[in-house]
């Protein structure tokens, strides 16, 4: 699945603040023009988008790159327990045991 400034940006845009802030990409260079996801969550991943869309500005990157876990204990009934899996495993590079992670958050 790709994912694009056009398709899901606000994704888009958390994966852009991840790979910066990780220094997989240099400020001086052009940003990614898309990604590739998982099929595994193609299920889920209109969720994440609308859960991200949820956040104010401060807030979107505290979930990216910030303290996911102070904002997850402030917002529960934001759902951000999803968000923060799909967001980890992109920054891990999306582990291969996406399965068993998807078993944690729904237990």
């Amino acid at each position: 699945m790709i994912v694009t400034n056009e398709n899901y940006p606000l994704i888009f845009k958390a994966f852009n603040l991840i790979d910066l802030d990780n220094g997989k990409v240099n400020r001086l260079e052009e940003l990614k023009e898309q990604y590739i996801v998982p099929e595994g969550w193609a299920a889920e991943i209109d969720d994440v988008e609308r859960i991200l869309s949820c956040l104010g500005d401060e807030e979107f990157e505290e979930m990216c790159i910030g303290d996911h876990y102070g904002l997850m204990e402030a917002h529960p009934h934001l759902e951000l327990a999803l968000a923060d899996l799909f967001l980890g495993q992109f920054a891990d590079e999306w582990p291969a045991e996406e399965e068993d992670a998807w078993e944690e958050v729904y237990a």
